[in-house]
């Protein structure tokens, strides 16, 4: 008897062995990981699209036992108007973060246009005087004994309710105590540049007939 030597063919089996079984799957190569240069590239085309939207800008302030602190931001967003709430987000290595956590509540003031000056004093570059001085604006005690920005645009003063984690920035929910309206208009951010806004009236369904 002659015994010949052979080559198993093992990919035939195998596909045989998986359709007696009733499995017919193919496995697909998974796609690779996004690397150090996709995360990158994406962080500057996330920054470079978010120039081209308006935020309004606000000072949030707060005070009481871990003392009395103040930051410039312009994510601050209304949730809820029943009950009202609305959401700041916070970095994190700001000392006002922590300081916001332990008092417990904040208040946003919305800048008016004319209040850029302020803006970038609570932002770390003032145009003159020291950062994070209050002495750069006029304040009042306001509702919850916050210190609220006199001549702002409007003003929330909030209890923080809950927190979620933002990455870099934590984010706050505040729960509205008191809201106030002034009379000037809002300051808003687009472009790296602070921006006045011009109220538009309203459009007549008549006319677009």
């Amino acid at each position: 008897m002659v015994i010949r030597a052979g080559r198993a063919r093992v990919g035939s089996r195998n596909e045989e062995s998986r359709r007696s079984m009733g499995c017919d799957t193919r496995i697909e190569p998974q796609a690779a990981a996004p690397s150090a240069t996709d995360d990158v590239a994406l962080r500057e085309t996330f920054i470079g699209a978010m120039r081209r939207t308006v935020s309004g800008v606000c000072v949030v302030t707060t005070d009481g036992v871990a003392g009395r602190f103040a930051l410039t931001v312009s994510a601050v967003t209304p949730v809820s108007a029943d009950p009202p709430i609305l959401l700041v987000c916070i970095n994190r290595r700001s000392p006002a973060y922590g300081a916001i956590r332990a008092n417990g509540r904040f208040c946003a003031n919305v800048l008016a246009s004319d209040q850029s000056p302020i803006a970038e004093t609570f932002a770390g570059r003032p145009r003159d005087g020291l950062p994070f001085d209050f002495a750069c604006a006029e304040w009042r005690p306001g509702a919850l004994d916050l210190p609220a920005l006199v001549g702002a645009s409007a003003r929330f003063a909030c209890e923080v309710a809950e927190e979620a984690d933002g990455a870099t920035h934590a984010v706050l929910f505040g729960r509205v105590c008191s809201a106030e309206a002034g009379d000037a208009e809002p300051l808003a951010y687009a472009h790296r540049a602070y921006a006045r806004t011009v109220p538009i009236a309203p459009v007549n369904p008549q006319e677009t007939r």
